[in-house]
């Protein structure tokens, strides 16, 4: 993370000072930063996980103290299910071939 706030930053500080096509038509657009950091970062990433792979990590297991009841709720299903049909029925509502049009 500190890697892609210090380099797009960075990026978003410079670039209006430089153009694509080196003249004042145009400047780069923020995706083309993104879309060079996001390889590096995810090169980044296989390194240390390359890295940190041969530390031999333990394996953890959560304890369950009993703090709180974990029994799951009997309506769960059911609730999500009438969540997910209103979300439905306001996106037919809102759009250009929904209910109200």
């Amino acid at each position: 993370m500190v890697f892609h706030i210090i380099c797009y930053g960075g990026f978003m500080l410079l670039s209006p000072s430089y153009s694509l096509f080196g003249g004042n038509e145009g400047s780069i657009h923020y995706l083309y930063a993104v879309s060079i950091l996001w390889p590096l970062e995810m090169l980044i990433m296989y390194l240390m996980h390359r890295r940190n792979k041969s530390k031999g990590a333990e394996v953890w297991v959560q304890q369950d103290v009993g703090a709180v009841d974990l029994t799951p709720w009997k309506y769960s299903k059911l609730v999500s299910v009438i969540v997910i049909v209103c979300v439905l029925l306001v996106y037919l509502a809102f759009s250009p071939l929904g209910i109200g049009a």
